[in-house]
């Protein structure tokens, strides 16, 4: 028979539980990853991607400024297409991470 610790136990259980809220993070940024595929001209999904979804602001990275005023032009159409999928989804915030891709991929 094993015998651990309470602290072992409850270590362990905590450690648990946090595999699943990783999991459950990733799910959803791949979930609200699919909205942004599906609402976003294909050059720009590729330079773009969701960071978090907070107390309803949805924060997407934008690999440069170009993309990012881009994703700025299409807030209003970004946010229907979220708000059909997720109702907690009140505004889209959107941020450059820096040495992202080049601006290139707008053009075409």
């Amino acid at each position: 028979m094993l015998f651990m610790s309470i602290d072992a136990i409850l270590k362990l259980h905590d450690e648990i539980g946090d595999m699943k809220l990783g999991a459950n993070r990733r799910r959803q940024i791949a979930e609200l990853d699919r909205v942004l595929a599906q609402a976003a001209p294909e050059g720009l999904t590729q330079a773009c991607r969701v960071k978090q979804l907070r107390d309803g602001t949805l924060t997407l990275w934008a690999d440069n400024a170009a993309v990012a005023a881009k994703l700025k032009q299409l807030t209003a159409r970004l946010l229907a297409a979220y708000r059909k999928l997720r109702s907690e989804v009140t505004s889209i915030r959107i941020e450059v991470q820096v040495g992202g891709q080049p601006a290139a991929l707008l053009q075409g």
